[in-house]
C-alpha cells in the first residue's frame, strides 16, 4: 500500500464558507497531490457541501452523505470515513479548521521516520475574522501569530465583533500549548505523568496510523460529536499505551517502571499547527450533551469511584484534578505537572 495520508473531514450543517476554507487550505498544500486523498463525510447536512466538495478538482476528494449522527445508534461519521480510507495513515481535520500550508509534508515526515503511534499538531483558536482565498494564498502567518509575551494570538486580519458579545463561550486554548516549544520531534509521551498530551487529542488536527485507529477502537458511538468525543478518544489511547495484566493493573519493569506499548504512544509536532475558524455554537445541546456523556466516561474509564457528593462531574472540572482521578482510577499515580 502507497505510504500516503486520508484526509477525513466530518461536516455539518451550516459549515459551508468554513469548509471551503479548509479544502482551499488543502489545495495550497505543498505535499504532493497524490500523496494524500481528502473524504468528507456530510453528517446530515443539509446545504451544498457536495457542490463545496468538487469544487477543487485538483485535490483527490471523495463524498459521501450519511443520515444524521445518533448516539448508541450509528457509526461516527470519522470512523465512517477511516472505513473508506484507502492509505494508511489517517488525518483526522475538522470543517472548521485551516491547515499551515506545510503541515501535510511534516506529517509525512513524521510517519516515514516512525510509522508508530499518534502524532498531534498545535490547534489555535481564532476570534470571529475576515478569512477568504486571498489571505490563504498569503499562508497563515499572515493571519495570525502566536505572541510568546503575551501568552496569546496576534490577528492580522480584520477581526469580527462576537455575535453573542462574549468572546468566552467559543475561544478555548490548546492545553498543550507550552508542551509543542518544549518537546523536540524524538520527545515520545506515553502513560504515566502524559494525560495531558492525550486529552488534547483534538480531532481537529491529528494523525495516526489506521491499525492504530481500530486497536484502538476509533471514536466511541456513544459519543455526540462535540469536545467530549476528542477527550474520550484521547482518554481511550493514554489508557492502552500502559500495558496491563489481565486484571487491568499496569505491569512494571524490574525497575518497577510502568511499561508502555509503543503503538499507542504520541509524538508532538511543533511544525504542524491547525486554527480553528470561529462559528457560533448551540451552547443549550453541547451543554447538556456535555452533561449527559461525562457520566459515560467516568463510568467507562472507572472514575465515577472519585467522584464525592456534591461535586462537579468530572470532566469539567480543572484539567490537573481531572488528571489526578485518571492516574488514581487507572493506577497510574506518578503524575509529574510539570510535564
Amino acid at each position: 500500500m502507497q505510504n500516503a495520508l486520508s484526509v477525513i473531514i466530518p461536516v455539518g450543517t451550516g459549515r459551508l464558507q468554513n469548509l471551503q476554507n479548509a479544502l482551499y487550505a488543502l489545495q495550497l498544500q505543498t505535499l504532493p497531490k497524490d500523496k494524500f486523498e481528502v473524504i468528507i463525510v456530510a453528517d446530515g447536512s443539509e446545504d451544498e457541501t457536495l457542490g463545496v466538495a468538487h469544487a477543487y478538482p485538483e485535490l483527490d476528494v471523495r463524498y459521501i452523505w450519511t443520515p444524521k449522527f445518533q448516539p448508541r445508534q450509528d457509526t461516527p461519521p470519522r470512523n465512517k470515513g477511516a472505513r473508506l480510507a484507502k492509505y494508511p495513515f489517517l488525518v483526522f481535520l475538522d470543517s472548521d479548521v485551516l491547515l499551515h500550508a506545510k503541515a501535510l509534508e511534516y506529517y509525512m515526515e513524521d510517519v516515514t521516520h516512525n510509522p508508530l503511534g499518534v502524532v498531534a499538531g498545535r490547534y489555535d483558536w481564532l476570534p470571529p475574522c475576515v478569512i477568504g482565498k486571498r489571505e490563504l494564498e498569503k499562508g497563515l502567518e499572515s493571519i495570525y501569530s502566536y505572541n510568546a509575551e503575551r501568552d496569546d494570538l496576534d490577528v492580522h486580519v480584520r477581526v469580527l465583533p462576537f455575535p453573542k458579545g462574549n468572546p468566552t463561550h467559543n475561544v478555548c486554548r490548546d492545553m498543550r500549548q507550552p508542551m509543542f516549544f518544549e518537546t523536540t520531534p524524538e520527545t515520545v509521551y506515553m502513560g504515566d505523568g502524559h494525560l495531558n498530551v492525550y486529552l488534547g487529542a483534538f480531532s481537529g488536527c491529528l494523525l495516526i496510523a489506521a491499525d492504530t485507529f481500530w486497536k484502538a477502537g476509533g471514536y466511541w458511538e456513544e459519543m455526540t460529536a462535540g469536545i467530549v468525543d476528542d477527550g474520550s478518544f484521547g482518554l481511550t489511547l493514554w489508557v492502552k499505551s500502559v500495558i496491563r495484566d489481565s486484571k487491568n493493573r499496569p505491569i512494571l519493569d524490574e525497575n518497577g517502571k510502568i511499561q508502555n506499548d509503543p503503538v499507542f504512544s504520541m509524538r508532538l509536532d511543533k511544525r504542524v499547527y491547525g486554527c480553528h475558524q470561529y462559528h457560533d455554537r448551540n451552547l443549550a445541546f453541547v451543554q447538556a450533551t456535555t452533561a449527559r456523556e461525562v457520566d459515560l466516561i467516568n463510568r467507562r474509564f472507572g472514575l465515577e469511584q472519585y467522584k464525592e457528593e456534591g461535586r462537579m462531574p468530572v470532566l469539567p472540572k480543572p484539567l490537573f484534578e481531572l488528571s489526578q482521578d485518571a492516574q488514581k482510577a487507572w493506577g497510574v499515580d506518578k503524575w509529574r505537572k510539570d510535564f
